[in-house]
């Protein structure tokens, strides 16, 4: 019963982690479609822009996945008993 709980109290709100998750990694593949639908149009700073954006929205969306078992664990350890 208590293993129940447990788990009930540690999986509240990952949901809402995973989304913001997968609109980030969302968000950083359309800057990279889009950069390479405006690159014979556009200027190259255009591309370049965002090029960074992209990788940089990639790399935030990555780290906070890695982030995730850190929270669910300090969950654990506080309010989860």
């Amino acid at each position: 019963m208590k293993s129940n709980v447990l788990w009930d109290c540690l999986l509240k709100g990952v949901e809402v982690h995973a989304g913001i998750i997968a609109v980030m990694i969302l968000i950083a593949l359309g800057l990279e479609l889009y950069a390479f639908e405006l690159l014979e149009q556009a200027s190259v700073a255009g591309f370049l822009l965002l090029m960074f954006l992209a990788s940089w929205i990639s790399v935030l969306g990555i780290a906070y996945l890695a982030l995730i078992p850190t929270l669910m664990l300090v969950r654990v350890r506080t309010s989860c008993r």
